[in-house]
Formats: structure tokens, C-alpha cells, sequence
């Protein structure tokens, strides 16, 4: 391993600092999605086992088992999660820049080549974004920092140990995002394919077999229990968005848009910085001065990151900044660091260093900046909008009511109300997933109270399956209460019905119902 640099130590002081001030400019973002978690967790944690509701049986309308896992014991703890899990997240993007500093100082990399990769970790936007969103993206990141640094060991010493190591994280991986189980398998591959130019060899083969192995054991254990545990060999949310009736061509068409043009209603394309840290990681590597083993790690670096690049473009996210591909920022930067090496010539050449650099930073606060502002006004609108009105159903309902809502994130968890996920493409109610939503369903299911997600104030925009349902006589029975304008945008509105025979609401419960954004009530 090449020598560290003295010093380095400077460095890492920087990043760190930068992080916590990037968090804290960001600071408050916590999406809907983070609140389905939330509320998992603190089942879990309070002996009702994995259920999005009490008194209905287990689902998986889950995707980050791992990060639940790790807010019900943060739970435990006696911790408000939707205040406590933006705290742990900024402590994980903390050990990301830690393992980002590490893998470079392995490489005897100068601090003023360190330097620049970690201030651009610390202050990008998109990883930013969602370290501090309370959603499991830094655990992800720093999974995957943790599966290189395993990788260095590996390729530079051939020890089963390292690859065990390895392989128990991709199993991590796999329950953090489901996407993850492909990590450990590409690293496999090319461990596999270039393990003759390792230290070892003769033993690199026969340790990856081993490894993966393993990887396959634990796999098949988890994924065993899974199944019997929900009775499904599908999660809720892909039985519900799979296929879609849409082509990936679709998908492509409006990722290409999202990327690059605009994306949803006003967030900023931030394709090309991921572009761009695509192209300086490749570049990079050509040019990495490290031992041939570090090579190898920063050469599947650049494997994941081009990998996940092509599957993250298939998906089509709302979220602002990528959040999928947000994760990979430290693993591109790795090689990326090594952009400068020709370069550390002379005292000239490091005044272009500076320049470059700088510039580079100055830039990635730019999209920090921007992204911050989308953050703001989505939080402006939770906290205006769909928390209040979570609250608001608590006080007026019984408590035995059973709410429907399409969207199962702040209102069902501030509620604490037992919840149908109604959403044509349901994330938590079984039956809707697997078999589509039917009006005579939700008759069955008889809910004492409705909100439906219309994208007017004043008209019935709702989801066409939704807006059958107001036609149908059945509906008759439920009154109209007002509506929660949750954004100005496309006017995103919540029209609340509830039961007729439900007693009638007070003036004063009518007086704090929630108008949301804006100064218009309609009651």
C-alpha cells in the first residue's frame, strides 16, 4: 500500500465541517416516503411486528428493512424518529466522507488531491438531500464505501476474511434497497475476471466461490423467512408498479426528460452531475497512479456506479435529486480523485489544481443551493398540510376508525388511525396491489372516513379509479368536510369526506380543520 500523506488528517477536518454545515443549510427536508418507515418501525419497536397497521396481518409495503430496523431501535431509545433520523443520517454522511478519506489516504494521494473529492462528498446536493431526508440513501452510500474498502483487501492481500466481509455487506446492501442485491454479485464478477493481477492469485478464485456462497446462504435464510413471515414471494410495492401497462421505452422517454430537462413539476435536472462525475471517475481510473490491486477496487467502482446508472434509468422517481443515484456520489469520487494525478508536477500545476477545484466546489454548491429550495417548500407544504391533517383526524375521529388516503406517509403515521392505502397502485394493502383497485373493495372495507388527492381546490380532479368511486350511489353516505391545498404547483389538494352517520363535527373542530398552502378555506 502506498504511503499516506502527512497531513491528510487536515483534509478530513475540512469535509467534515462542510458536511455538517451542508446538513444543517438543508435541514428541515423529511419526505412522505420517510414517514412509512417511521411508522413500521414503531410497530416493530412496540411488539406488533412488521404491520402498517395494528389490527391488519404483516405486509411488506416496504422497501429499507435495514433502515427500519435501525429507527425502531433509534425508537427504543425514546427518540422522536422525524427528528432523530435526519441526526443519524447526518452522522452516516459523516462516515461516508470518513470511509471516502480512508480509501484515498490508502492510495498515498496528496491532501490537496484528498481535499477536493471530500469538500464535493460533503457539500453535493443530492447526497445532502437525503441524508438528512430521515430515508435509508446515507446507509446505502456508506454500505457501499464499506464494500470497497473491503475490496482493497481483498485485491491487495487475497485474504477469505476480506471477501467474507464483503459478501456479509452485499447482504446488508440487499436489505437496505432491494436494488442492493446485485452489489456483492457484480463485485463477484469482477473480482472473478480480474483476479489475476491480485496478490494471491491462486486463492482469489477459490475465496470469491466461497464468499459467494455465503452471500447465496444468507440470501436464501432471509428470503426464506421473508416469505413465510408475509405469505408472499412478491413485496406489496412491486406486485402494485410492476409493469405498469407501460414499455420501458416510456420510462426512458421521461427519464430523459427528468435528467436533463426538468424534472416532476419544478425540481432542477441534476443528470448532468451525475453525467459529469460518471465521466471523471472513468477518466480517473485511466489515469490512477495506485498499486495495481487499488486499481482494481477504483475499476469496480466504476463498474457499480455505470451499473446502477443503467438501472436507476428504468425507474421514475417524484423524488427531487435522484435520490437512487444520490448514494453513489463517494463511489464515483474515488476514482475521480485521481483526475489531478498527472497534474501534481509542479507549483503551477497546483495553482491549477486550486482553481479547478475550487471552481468544482463552488459549482457543487450551486445544485446544493437549488436543491435546498425544493426542499424548503416541500417541507413548507408537510408541515402546512399533510402533518396538521394527520393531527386533525386524530382529535376528531374515534379511535377505531379505519381512514382511506392515497398517500400513506405523514397523514396515517400523525394520525395513528388505521389506514387503506387506496392509491391505484397501493404500497400497503395487499389485496389492491395483486388485484387492482376495485370500488366494491372499498365498500367492503367500509372506511369511516375518505381524502382523495385531487390536483384542483375547486374541482374533482382525482384519480380516474377515484373519481368512479364519488359516482358510485354507495358514496352517498359520506360528507363532505373541506379541503388541504398541500402545494400551489399543479394545485395538489386533499378533499376530506367523512361518514354521515359519524357524530356531527363541532364548530370549533371545523375552525382548526387545515387549510394547507394559501388563504383560501373551503370547508
Amino acid at each position: 500500500m502506498t504511503q499516506p500523506a502527512k497531513h491528510s488528517d487536515y483534509a478530513l477536518f475540512a469535509a467534515v465541517l462542510l458536511c455538517v454545515a451542508s446538513s444543517f443549510f438543508m435541514m428541515d427536508f423529511v419526505p412522505d416516503d420517510s414517514y412509512i418507515s417511521f411508522r413500521y418501525a414503531e410497530n416493530l419497536a412496540n411488539g406488533h411486528g412488521l404491520r402498517f397497521n395494528t389490527t391488519d396481518p404483516p405486509v411488506e409495503g416496504y422497501s429499507n428493512l435495514l433502515w427500519i430496523l435501525l429507527c425502531a431501535v433509534v425508537y427504543l431509545a425514546g427518540l422522536n424518529l422525524p427528528y432523530a433520523m435526519p441526526t443519524v443520517g447526518v452522522l452516516l454522511g459523516i462516515f461516508n466522507i470518513l470511509l471516502l478519506w480512508q480509501l484515498l489516504r490508502r492510495r498515498g494521494l496528496s491532501v490537496l488531491q484528498m481535499l477536493f473529492p471530500l469538500l464535493i462528498l460533503a457539500s453535493s446536493g443530492p447526497f445532502i438531500l437525503y441524508v438528512v431526508s430521515g430515508m435509508e440513501t446515507p446507509l446505502f452510500a456508506f454500505l457501499l464505501l464499506l464494500t470497497l474498502l473491503w475490496l482493497d483487501g481483498v485485491y491487495a492481500t487475497g485474504r477469505l476474511v476480506y471477501s467474507i466481509a464483503a459478501a456479509v455487506t452485499g447482504v446488508l446492501l440487499a436489505l437496505c434497497r432491494p436494488e442492493g442485491i446485485l452489489v456483492f454479485p457484480v463485485v463477484a464478477a469482477v473480482v472473478g475476471l480480474t483476479g489475476r493481477q491480485a496478490r494471491s492469485s491462486r486463492s482469489s478464485l477459490r475465496n470469491t466461490l466461497i464468499a459467494f456462497a455465503v452471500f447465496v446462504v444468507l440470501m436464501t435464510v432471509y428470503h426464506w423467512w421473508r416469505v413465510g413471515y408475509f405469505g408472499e414471494l412478491v413485496p406489496t410495492p412491486l406486485l402494485s408498479k410492476a409493469g405498469g401497462g407501460k414499455s420501458l421505452w416510456y420510462a426512458w422517454i421521461v427519464n430523459l426528460k427528468y435528467y436533463f430537462v426538468k424534472q416532476a413539476r419544478y425540481y432542477p435536472p441534476v443528470g448532468y452531475y451525475f453525467v459529469a462525475l460518471l465521466v471523471f471517475a472513468v477518466i480517473g481510473v485511466r489515469h490512477a497512479k495506485s498499486a495495481i490491486a487499488l486499481r482494481q477496487t477504483e475499476l469496480t467502482a466504476v463498474i457499480l456506479a455505470s451499473v446502477y446508472t443503467l438501472i436507476y434509468f428504468n425507474f421514475r422517481d417524484w423524488m427531487p435529486g435522484m435520490r437512487y443515484n444520490s448514494a453513489f456520489v463517494g463511489v464515483a469520487l474515488l476514482p475521480a480523485a485521481h483526475l489531478t494525478t498527472r497534474f501534481v508536477v509542479s507549483s503551477s500545476s497546483k495553482r491549477l489544481i486550486w482553481t479547478i477545484g475550487l471552481t468544482a466546489v463552488v459549482l457543487n454548491l450551486g445544485v446544493l443551493a437549488q436543491l435546498r429550495m425544493i426542499a424548503k417548500r416541500i417541507e413548507l407544504s408537510s408541515q402546512v398540510c399533510t402533518v396538521p391533517l394527520g393531527k386533525w383526524l386524530k382529535e376528531v375521529m374515534p379511535p377505531e376508525s379505519l381512514v382511506a388516503v392515497s398517500d400513506v406517509g405523514a397523514i396515517p403515521y400523525y394520525s395513528g388511525l388505521t389506514t387503506l392505502d387506496f392509491h391505484p397502485e397501493s404500497l400497503t394493502d395487499l389485496h389492491i396491489a395483486k388485484n387492482g383497485f376495485t370500488v366494491d373493495y372499498i365498500r367492503e372495507r367500509d372506511p369511516d372516513a375518505v381524502i382523495f388527492t385531487s390536483q384542483s381546490l375547486f374541482a374533482a380532479k382525482f384519480y380516474p379509479e377515484h373519481y368512479e368511486m364519488t359516482k358510485d350511489r354507495r358514496f352517498d353516505k359520506f360528507r363532505f368536510v373541506g379541503v388541504s391545498r398541500y402545494d400551489w404547483d399543479n394545485d395538489r389538494c386533499y378533499w376530506v369526506y367523512i361518514k354521515s352517520e359519524l357524530p356531527e363535527l363541532t364548530d370549533e373542530q371545523l375552525e382548526r380543520f387545515p387549510y394547507g398552502m394559501g388563504s383560501v378555506v373551503r370547508r
